[in-house]
């Protein structure tokens, strides 16, 4: 048979033609399956670097209902876990003093309340996904420590130098009336902004 007769031969070229566009159309399949797993890939480990936590408020009565406790809770929703060093309270900056940058409360959390337990915090705190820490606060200790207006907010830290920050809150009129505000009230101004803040 005569090689040069079939590779001539008009058939031959168009079996060629139509190979070659089945191998073209392979590439791009093959091409485009690849940048689609390299994007989930990178999404992927995105998702994996991501850290994510959720600040709420929290009230608790310790079993007791003459007796309230505020403060957050924080909830690791990303996937790296997440480990909460410190936690406290700063109140907002009476105007007056242009110096001041910031003011925290001398006040623990409470960890227990006859006998019963109260925070689930214990710093170093490691949260892995879905785990939650409770932080709370004596709140009749709290008022006593605020001026008439005066707000406070819930911070806290972790080892990559976030700092996570609530809501300002109102506890000067007890332990029943409290409210949610952005602003640390008439007459205060916001202490200077934390190192990398969260808010929350």
């Amino acid at each position: 048979m005569d090689l040069a007769l079939i590779l001539g031969h008009p058939a031959w070229t168009v079996v060629t033609g139509f190979l070659m566009v089945v191998a073209t159309g392979l590439l791009v399949a093959a091409t485009w399956q690849l940048a689609k797993a390299a994007k989930g890939q990178t999404a992927f480990f995105e998702r994996q670097e991501k850290r994510e936590v959720k600040m709420s408020h929290a009230i608790s009565t310790g079993g007791d209902w003459d007796k309230r406790f505020g403060g957050f809770t924080l909830t690791n929703v990303g996937v790296p876990a997440v480990t909460v060093m410190g936690a406290c309270i700063s109140k907002g900056i009476p105007v007056a003093e242009p110096n001041t940058v910031s003011i925290h409360i001398a006040l623990g959390w409470t960890t227990e309340y006859r006998e019963r337990q109260i925070s689930s915090f214990d710093p170093p705190h490691r949260l892995l996904t879905g785990d939650r820490i409770e932080v709370l606060y004596d709140l009749d200790a709290l008022a006593t420590n605020l001026d008439p207006g005066q707000r406070i907010r819930y911070e806290c830290w972790d080892t990559f130098g976030n700092t996570y920050v609530s809501d300002w809150f109102d506890y000067y009129e007890g332990s029943n009336s409290i409210s949610c505000h952005t602003s640390p009230g008439e007459g205060f101004r916001e202490p200077t902004p934390p190192q990398n803040p969260v808010k929350l």
